[in-house]
């Protein structure tokens, strides 16, 4: 039996104490107007694919989804997948080591009431903040 190949994060271009631990690509610039169609592989690190416009199919752990507008996936270490997105699917692409959650944040989960989502100016962008820390 063939193994399955492990990628690693290795993002370039990104701030010096984050270049290990984090990546976020816009997929526009990944596809560069193409297909994309990557072979069954897995990952060494946390994997979250938000399509705000989306068509094709991933494969993830053995079983196809569809792919359609508005959608997330969130992938753990480990986990086996393929995509095949057709050209003009728009989204991101963001991938973290564990590490780059639980050592950037200054005031432990454990203590904080909750989590929530701030909106900033522009389409997807957010801040997290600890609701009674901010």
């Amino acid at each position: 039996m063939t193994s399955i190949p492990l990628r690693q994060l290795n993002p370039k271009g990104q701030e010096p104490d984050l270049a290990e631990s984090f990546s976020i690509r816009e997929l526009g610039e990944l596809m560069d107007g193409n297909d994309m169609l990557q072979a069954l592989h897995r990952h060494d690190h946390y994997f979250i694919l938000a399509l705000e416009k989306g068509k094709g199919i991933h494969e993830i752990d053995f079983v196809p989804y569809k792919v359609v507008d508005h959608v997330v996936y969130f992938m753990r270490p480990g986990q086996v997948h393929q995509l095949r997105l057709k050209a003009g699917c728009k989204g991101y692409l963001l991938q973290f080591k564990a590490d780059f959650f639980f050592i950037k944040i200054k005031t432990p989960v454990s203590t904080c009431a909750g989590w929530g989502i701030k909106t900033s100016t522009g389409p997807m962008k957010r801040n997290l903040k600890c609701c009674r820390h901010s």
